[in-house]
Order: structure tokens, then sequence, then C-alpha cells
């Protein structure tokens, strides 16, 4: 689902405004979870004081502003390869081997590790962790960030040019890596089309901020769609509705 509004400024990605200078990380092992999750740790710490920062719809031209995508916060970790999926916790996610096949196949990449959500759409492009659980099978990465990249450690550099590497990395035109794009400045007008759509809601992120958890604290905030949870049960009950409908006229 694209909803972000035309005359916003879509994916404004200035390498000339912030320098991107990443540097060699030493310590880091791919193939041991303990490592990986100690290296992108940030975002546990920073969600453990209380989860995110929430706050009211606002404009600013220093703050990016994404859709939320409802599912499993996870890093995507490729090494030589493969891809594998870990959890905040350290436990690797193995519900999902259609989703890493294919990420297999579209990265062309020897070392990587993203950032992002495993959620599973509907038809409209609405994601909940219900339709995760049921349709794993239809899973799909939707990436924000990249941390890690052949050898070179990014977190210390701007989130802007991080994210415009991203974009660059993974496929332009794919049903399962997906990249999550931003508006800049209009918060509120973004928040507005999420409420009109029915998702759960955005999320704010200064455009300058390092990945690391202090400044992810003050840098990151939600802004929830309040309608999103009761409109999104009246909905699921409405399918289950329909689809019990369905069974008996086909029984007939």
């Amino acid at each position: 689902m694209n909803i972000l509004p035309r005359h916003a400024k879509i994916v404004a990605c200035d390498s000339h405004t912030y320098h991107n200078r990443p540097v060699v990380a030493s310590g880091l092992r791919l193939d041991e979870p303990g490592s990986v999750v100690a290296y992108g740790n940030s975002v546990n710490s920073s969600r453990s004081d209380s989860s995110f920062r929430h706050a009211d719809p606002f404009d600013d031209p220093h703050w990016l502003f994404e859709l939320k995508h409802e599912g499993i916060r996870a890093l995507a970790v490729v090494r030589r390869g493969n891809v594998g999926f870990l959890s905040e916790t350290g436990r690797w996610l193995s519900a999902f081997p259609q989703l890493a096949a294919a990420m297999r196949k579209q990265l062309s990449v020897e070392e990587a590790i993203l950032v992002g959500s495993i959620a599973a759409p509907d038809r409209a492009g609405r994601t909940a962790l219900s339709r995760l659980a049921h349709r794993p099978e239809e899973a799909r990465f939707y990436a924000f960030d990249l941390i890690w990249l052949d050898g070179q450690d990014r977190r210390a550099v701007p989130l802007l040019s991080r994210k415009e590497r991203l974009r660059e990395l993974l496929p332009p035109r794919s049903d399962r890596v997906i990249f999550v794009g931003h508006v800049r400045e209009y918060g509120t007008v973004l928040h507005r089309l999420a409420c009109r759509h029915n998702l759960p809601g955005i999320i704010a992120k200064r455009a300058d901020i390092a990945y690391d958890s202090l400044s992810m604290k003050f840098g990151w905030i939600e802004i929830q769609n309040p309608r999103y949870g009761r409109v999104t049960e009246h909905a699921e009950s409405e399918w289950r509705t329909g689809k019990k409908r369905t069974a008996r006229r086909r029984s007939r």
C-alpha cells in the first residue's frame, strides 16, 4: 500500500547534507546470535525504557515519518548467501522459510544486517499480528534500516544516509522484501492518511540520528491510530463471518 502524499518530500535522501562515513566494527560474528543481538541491542535498550515515546502528530523538517507495520520486529542477517531472522531476544525465527528463501535470491550482498518488521499484509496492504500467525507463508520483510554492510559498521551513520544505502541495496520491485519509505516534515498528513486507511499509525524519526540507545530514545516516536484496534477487530470478525457463510454455501 502506497499512501504517501504526492506533494510531500518522499524518500528525500540527501547525502550532501549528511556525511556517509561507516567504520569497520570489530568482534561481530554474524554466525553467533548473541554477537548479533549485542551489536543491534541499541533498539532493545531504547524500547525497554517505555517501549516507544508516544506523541500527537506533528510537522518538522528535521524528522522523517514512516508507516508502522504490525508484525515481529527482527534483524535480517545476511551471510554468505544465507538469510536468517533474529528476534530482539536473540532467538532465531524459523517460521518463515519461504521469506528467507526469497530474500536469498533477491539480495545481492555478501554480508548485511537489516532492521525491519516481519508482517503479513492483506489485499489492501494492511498488516496484523493475527494474520501473520495464521499465514506465515505470506510474510514480508519491511526493511527500514541498515546497520551493517560488508564489514562496515553503519550505526554511526545518520539515519537518512542509512536509508539511502538500504534503498540502493534492495530490489526495486519485490513482493517479499519491501523498503519502508518515508515522508519528510509532513507527519500530520501521513498520520491522517494512516487513520483513513485503517493502519496502526506512524513512526517519527529524526533524520540525523545514529543507531544507538540514547539517540533513539529521544529521536524515535510512535504516533498511534487511536481507532486501529477497534476497527481491526471488527474487520476480522466480519472476515470470519463471511468465510463461514462461503463455507456453508459450498456445502449445500
